[in-house]
């Protein structure tokens, strides 16, 4: 007993050393970055972005894609979230992160707080690291991915900027801080696949620079872990493109496709339409646009292979890369998949001029370039200020979704034993809101998470169980076409900025069907009732 104390005592005396040594190893560092004005002047600028990118969040309305990942993370097992996490597309990081503290009981709130500060963080690490010029960095600072579309958005590419940036900030270091640089890297490639390939790439030049800089032992670690990590991100990307029913896209021989794909591609960088036209809008104007676009891509590309050649070619593979996903994988391109591109161009250009920098004395040749490349930089994301702008000012005055207004519509007005069915599955952020409502599919199962498999028709046989119960039936559409043509009675929400995101609900009567707003017209005109 006497010596099971005396060693109890030894540890916590242990314990209490270790402690002290680490606080004071903490407020050490702590003393050091504050006593850096370049410290303190990129935490001032980081903080007034993050605060007006948080008033920004505070007035954003939770949508479908957004409630979809909390419902998901609620309501499946981990194991069941990493076969999920597969088919639809996305690394298994992001949701690992969240899954502990949302199945403790922690809300959508936390979420979107998570979110939001990955980026702030990764715009800390912009603007303290990034070697470019104030013009530059404040384009970048007001452009629409950085104060939209990565900050208030509650989903997996809010982990970009801080891992991407993150890593442009160890890069000087990378040699001595190895295990870190490439810890991010990894980071990076689990983020979203987008970022994977050209995550390899990094680290594929990081090995072959520090092959004959580092031992044989250290190299193998690095190597081995990365290996293993892309060969798990590789067999998850595999499920996916072979799983959801986006993927592996027929073009049979229509050219029109690819046209369609370019000039929604470019168009993010210029405009966003939130609309379900996928393709975006045409005209003299928007085609400009494009081309402009496509012009500073070219440029951009240009310089870069003058400054430095191998990071050019890791440009081409990620443009390559992420033109291969928008044409299998996902076919609807949306800014925040198009801002991914232009971020990781941004960032190539940071790792060019940081080599420029250890090189020595640049020639007037390369600092001519270096110029051109930034004010390029700038223009390229100046161009996308007015959309950042304008998205950000109807997010704070107008509903993104319209899902909160028809939820307290359904809770004070539709009784609680009446059936709700819903014709189509773009309602997450509706079940998210109305927890406490059964919302039934075409299968008559209740919705807790939903997968988009297209809108439903039902026939008078769907009904007909519920009706004789004694039941009132009520028919939800998130989809507003057919409706005020056909004259329905029902609850019309405000319209949102996210078309899919607008609500109406009909009640169901015998002498009336409810047809879907994609029902084929061959089906439309026949008489059900």
């Amino acid at each position: 007993m006497v010596i099971r104390k005396s060693l109890q005592a030894i540890a916590r005396c242990h314990l209490s050393v270790a402690a002290m040594a680490f606080f004071r190893a903490a407020a050490a560092k702590l003393k050091a970055f504050f006593s850096d004005k370049k410290n303190i002047r990129a935490l001032i600028i980081a903080s007034a972005h993050a605060l007006i990118t948080l008033i920004i969040l505070s007035r954003h309305e939770i949508w479908s894609d957004e409630a979809h990942v909390w419902l998901q993370l609620k309501y499946k097992t981990l194991a069941e979230l990493f076969r999920y996490s597969m088919g639809e597309g996305h690394p298994f990081l992001f949701h690992a992160i969240l899954f502990p503290f949302v199945k403790i009981g922690f809300s959508m709130n936390f979420v979107r707080i998570f979110c939001w500060l990955s980026s702030s963080a990764g715009i800390f690490f912009f603007i303290r690291y990034a070697p470019f010029g104030s013009w530059l960095k404040a384009s970048v600072l007001l452009s629409s991915p950085f104060l939209y579309f990565f900050p208030v958005f509650s989903r997996s590419y809010a982990l970009i900027p801080l891992f991407l940036f993150a890593a442009g900030a160890v890069y000087p270091l990378r040699h001595s801080h190895y295990i870190l640089y490439v810890s991010i890297l990894l980071c990076l490639a689990s983020s979203h696949f987008l970022m994977t390939l050209p995550a390899l790439f990094l680290l594929a030049v990081f090995f072959a620079d520090s092959y004959k800089k580092l031992s044989f032992s250290v190299f193998k670690y690095c190597f081995v872990i990365s290996l293993a990590v892309f060969f798990f991100l590789y067999f998850q990307a595999d499920a996916a493109f072979n799983e959801n029913q986006f993927y592996n896209i027929s073009f049979k021989g229509d050219t029109s496709v690819i046209l369609d794909f370019l000039q929604s591609f470019f168009s993010c960088f210029t405009e966003y339409f939130v609309t379900e036209e996928y393709t975006m809008k045409f005209g003299l104007l928007m085609n400009a646009g494009y081309l402009f676009s496509v012009f500073f891509i070219a440029a951009l590309l240009f310089f870069l292979f003058y400054l430095s050649p191998k990071y050019y070619a890791g440009a081409f593979i990620a443009l390559v890369a992420h033109f291969f996903i928008y044409f299998f994988v996902y076919p609807l391109v949306y800014p925040m998949r198009a801002y991914c591109f232009s971020s990781f161009l941004l960032f190539l250009f940071w790792l060019a001029f940081s080599d420029l920098k250890c090189g020595g004395r640049l020639t007037k040749n390369i600092v001519f370039k270096r110029r051109m490349s930034e004010i390029l930089l700038c223009a390229f994301f100046a161009m996308s200020i007015p959309t950042g702008l304008r998205m950000a000012v109807y997010d704070i005055f107008r509903p993104f979704s319209s899902a909160a207004e028809m939820a307290d519509y359904i809770r004070n007005n539709v009784p609680e034993d009446a059936v709700i069915f819903s014709v189509t599955n773009f309602i997450e952020s509706l079940i998210y809101n109305l927890p406490d409502r059964e919302i039934l599919n075409q299968d008559k199962q209740p919705l807790k998470y939903t997968l988009n498999y297209g809108d439903y028709y039902y026939t008078k046989e769907d009904f007909i169980p519920y009706l004789n119960k004694g039941q009132r039936i009520y028919v939800l559409y998130n989809w507003n076409a057919d409706i005020y043509e056909k004259g329905l009675p029902g609850y019309s929400t405000k319209l949102a900025i996210k078309n899919r995101e607008t609500f109406v609900l009909c009640e169901y009567y015998a002498e009336r069907f409810f047809y879907g707003p994609q029902l084929p017209d061959s089906l439309r005109n026949k008489s059900k009732l």
